[in-house]
């Protein structure tokens, strides 16, 4: 049985109270969840409810859940479409996947990301990263902080800290690759973010991102490839459309004509309104000052639709009016 050494070690960096771990739980009541889910719980996640049966981390800002035996309000594993869900953060749920990975589930945006390559990797990624800004007596670290926001350097630590606790986590690297954008270190944000998606080829925000710095470097070619990844990684027919759209459009300014019609084939074939959607939207951030953005709508309506006189007349109208001046 694994003994959690490293996990074991950060406990102690704390004061009682920090942290507040439940009784091991039974072989019986482990068998018995496992019956209910319908599914076996990952190996080092079994070995976890051996040792602690339901558990609060910093207070109760995590919450893993326990099994038959567990407090009432961590005795909450359930299971959702194959997947079991173990526990909650201040900012979504966690739940493994079929490959015993930590998937975090955004309760705002329902984004899924792959920030776990395994349960105990995870918790030596969460309890590093959070060490950098809790204290021993479970207090908010002041140095952590530039006025209510993390400071950008302990930023960049926690996703670096992670990285180093569970190398094979995708999460942590997209994460870190966000960070790198925001410092404008754009070449190191892009290999951080083809690090991720080597990783986890599903992660359609990593490869859609890698896309925009590709094409903001003018590698249009390799734009067009992570858009179309990213196109082919999203699960609703919308934002499929809308990266494959973004595609496209790369693929014409990288000249690659048979290949910028063929995407837009899948385009129109996942969202057959897609044009007159995107020529709307236009109308509307135009008619709000958004000249640039409504400008980007109708390219990418113009990529998937280049005969489209509709959306060439409304895109030739909306460049004149950006370029004129009020006069003096």
């Amino acid at each position: 049985m694994r003994f959690f050494e490293r996990f074991r070690t950060a406990l102690r960096r704390y004061a009682e109270g920090v942290h507040d771990l439940g009784a091991a739980a039974t072989p019986a009541a482990i068998a018995l969840a496992e019956e209910r889910l319908g599914c076996p719980l990952p190996e080092s996640f079994r070995e976890f409810l051996a040792q602690w049966n339901g558990s609060f981390l910093f207070h109760d800002d995590y919450s893993l859940f326990g099994v038959a035996g567990a407090r009432p309000e961590l005795d909450r594993l359930t299971s959702d479409g194959g997947e079991v869900i173990f526990g909650e953060t201040p900012s979504g749920g966690l739940r493994f996947d079929a490959r015993g990975r930590v998937i975090f589930l955004d309760a705002e945006t329902e984004a899924r990301t792959v920030f776990g390559s395994e349960f105990e990797r995870w918790l030596d990624a969460l309890m590093a990263r959070e060490g950098l800004i809790y204290d021993r007596e479970g207090e908010f670290r002041a140095d952590a902080f530039e006025g209510a926001d993390l400071a950008a350097r302990i930023e960049r630590k926690r996703a670096e800290a992670a990285i180093r606790a569970d190398p094979d986590s995708p999460g942590w690297r997209e994460e870190l690759a966000r960070l790198l954008e925001e410092a404008g270190q754009l070449e190191p944000a892009a290999q951080a973010y083809e690090e991720a998606v080597a990783l986890d080829p599903s992660a359609a925000g990593a490869w859609f991102a890698l896309g925009k710095l590709r094409r903001s470097a003018g590698d249009e070619a390799a734009a067009s490839r992570a858009f179309q990844s990213a196109g082919e990684a999203e699960r609703e027919p919308e934002e499929s459309a809308f990266a494959l759209a973004h595609a496209a459009r790369s693929a014409r300014a990288a000249g690659m004509t048979p290949e910028a019609d063929a995407i837009a084939a899948r385009v129109l074939a996942a969202a057959p309104a897609f044009v007159a959607l995107q020529r709307a939207a236009a109308e509307h951030l135009a008619a709000e000052g958004e000249h640039d953005v409504a400008l980007d709508r109708l390219a990418l309506a113009e990529a998937v639709a280049p005969l489209d006189a509709a959306v060439r007349e409304a895109s030739a109208h909306l460049r004149a009016r950006r370029a004129l001046r009020p006069l003096t």
